[in-house]
């Protein structure tokens, strides 16, 4: 399991998918790391260094991200 992962936008102009762009290489790379069963996400408005590490700040951000949480892989019977 990946605990407390998150993604802030750091360039100096903020970026409406800056956070997509890296949501979008989740699923591709979790292919190569079979054993990674579970992903939890770290997120705050505000951290120790000021960072906004919100999922959903922009429509392309919370989309990108939705489609990590909706992959059959994290569908699971308990």
């Amino acid at each position: 399991m990946v605990a407390e992962w998150g993604v802030y936008d750091s360039s100096k102009k903020p970026n409406p998918t800056a956070k997509a762009n890296v949501y979008n290489t989740v699923l591709k790379d979790l292919d190569s790391m079979p054993a990674i069963k579970g992903l939890m996400y770290f997120e705050t408005a505000k951290d120790q260094s000021g960072h906004q590490i919100l999922m959903n700040d922009t429509p392309q951000n919370a989309a990108a991200f939705q489609k990590i949480a909706a992959d059959p892989r994290f569908t699971v019977t308990l």
